[in-house]
């Protein structure tokens, strides 16, 4: 059997979910659960009554404390939004294979994370 050189977008045991009630969301949120933020590239050209739906992430990650991952050429756009100490750039691919890593240890080292939006 052949098998795939990158993880992303196979099923596993472990599979994303959309959520589509506002407050399931928002309590998700708001638990204590240790989050990561990715924000790539398509947030730069889609706009919500005409704000971009980057600028609604970064919102959200400055209220919930979390580490933000910027992809592609985001990072440039965040850079200046977000608290650098919780900034990291990265690649898309890079950031889903170490969240799949058992041993990754985190962006800071302080343990892997429960959550990825």
């Amino acid at each position: 059997m052949a098998r795939p050189y990158q993880k992303a977008n196979i099923p596993g045991p472990e599979m994303g979910t959309s959520v589509s009630d506002p407050n399931v969301m928002a309590n998700f949120l708001k638990s204590s659960m240790k989050k990561v933020l990715v924000i790539g590239a398509e947030s730069l050209n889609w706009e919500l009554d005409g704000k971009k739906i980057a600028d609604y992430l970064i919102e959200i990650a400055n209220k919930i404390d979390c580490h933000v991952v910027g992809t592609g050429h985001t990072y440039g756009y965040l850079k200046d939004k977000i608290n650098t100490d919780k900034l990291y750039d990265m690649s898309l691919i890079n950031i889903t294979n170490r969240l799949c890593d058992k041993e990754w240890t985190g962006l800071n080292g302080e343990g892997q994370y429960s959550m990825a939006i």
